[in-house]
């Protein structure tokens, strides 16, 4: 039973990462524009690099959390056990994205104060 939780939070986790990636990726160039004062190839640069930095730093997170040694003796605990998961990989993820925002907000803020 175990195997197959490791193969539905794999699975899950896999979607979720790719799904959000495009998402963050289309919906931030605008953004990151802004940023970088209408310079394309630098925000999609650093748009691309922000995507990879995403990956890498999900499958990480997925990797370390992977391993479990509660016993799964029934389907209510695997549910359990999966959405534990995924909730932990989602909350960690939403709580990097802020602080990408934040640093991204304060580059924008200080490229118009050193223009001014």
């Amino acid at each position: 039973m175990l195997v197959g939780v490791y193969s539905v939070y794999l699975v899950m986790s896999g979607l979720l990462t790719v799904w959000v990636a495009k998402s963050l990726s289309t919906s931030g160039r605008p953004f990151l524009l802004q940023v970088f004062a209408r310079n394309e190839p630098r925000a999609d640069a650093v748009n691309q690099l922000l995507i990879v930095g995403f990956y890498l730093l999900n499958a990480g997170f997925v990797g370390i959390t992977l391993q479990e040694t509660l016993a799964v003796i029934d389907v209510k605990t695997a549910i359990e056990l999966v959405s534990c998961k995924i909730g932990r990989t989602i909350t960690v993820l939403g709580v990097v994205h802020f602080f990408n925002l934040i640093a991204l907000c304060w580059i924008r803020d200080h490229r118009k104060v050193a223009i001014a």
